[in-house]
């Protein structure tokens, strides 16, 4: 049967399997690429996403730090405008040098 089919058109329709088979191939890598990095994209993007989360919560963390290190500071103003003898001069005569250091460390 294939004797009765001249060679010119055997060698023309081996050409189109094989470049319908190339084509088919290519088609099949290419999608195979694109599910690929888009899968390493998406892994990507959890990860950036947690550590942003992480990040946000460690801001909130030192926000609240903050707040509580100025808390802290108003306390001790208070205390020591309001101990005994805060209108006197100097700061021995109150016991204002102990709550400096409490307050600022000592050096």
């Amino acid at each position: 049967m294939l004797k009765l089919i001249p060679f010119p058109y055997k060698i023309a329709a081996l050409l189109l399997l094989a470049g319908g088979l190339f084509g088919f191939g290519f088609i099949q890598g290419q999608e195979r690429q694109i599910r690929k990095f888009e899968a390493a994209r998406l892994e990507l993007q959890q990860e950036v996403f947690d550590l942003a989360d992480e990040l946000s919560e460690k801001n909130f963390e030192i926000l609240r730090l903050n707040q509580e290190k100025q808390e802290l500071i108003h306390a001790l103003e208070n205390e020591a405008l309001e101990a005994p003898g805060s209108d006197a001069p100097g700061i021995s005569s109150t016991g204002g040098l102990q709550r400096l250091e409490r307050r600022w460390g000592t050096p």
